[in-house]
């Protein structure tokens, strides 16, 4: 993707280890976390993906078993511009992302 004879790829030796255990959906965990959630998106679906990128929680599968890894910001045009030339989130939508992980920590870590 990078038509420039100066830039040169290199792959790294070693290992990524192993990806963190999944983290059942039939559970009092997942079930309040779906809660939490819809206190805020009421009209979402809360379903498990693949998250095909390697995230941190692999460094805490020790001591939090369940990890349930989500970014929970929605807007129209997200997948145009995430990760793209003109990255940005509205403020509406990082607002209601705020409340999300607030509504999260309040309703599922307080169990």
């Amino acid at each position: 993707a990078i038509d420039d004879g100066r830039v040169t790829i290199t792959a790294l030796d070693g290992e990524a280890g192993a990806p963190p255990p999944i983290s059942p959906t039939q559970s009092g965990e997942f079930a309040r976390l779906g809660s939490a959630i819809r206190s805020v998106y009421p009209d979402a679906l809360v379903a498990p993906l693949l998250t095909i990128g390697a995230t941190d929680s692999r460094f805490y599968a020790s001591i939090a078993p369940l990890s349930y890894r989500f970014l929970p910001i929605y807007f129209p045009d997200a997948l145009d511009v995430i990760h793209g030339v003109d990255e940005r989130v509205p403020i509406d939508a990082y607002a209601k992302a705020i409340r999300t992980y607030a509504t999260i920590i309040t309703e599922v870590a307080g169990k």
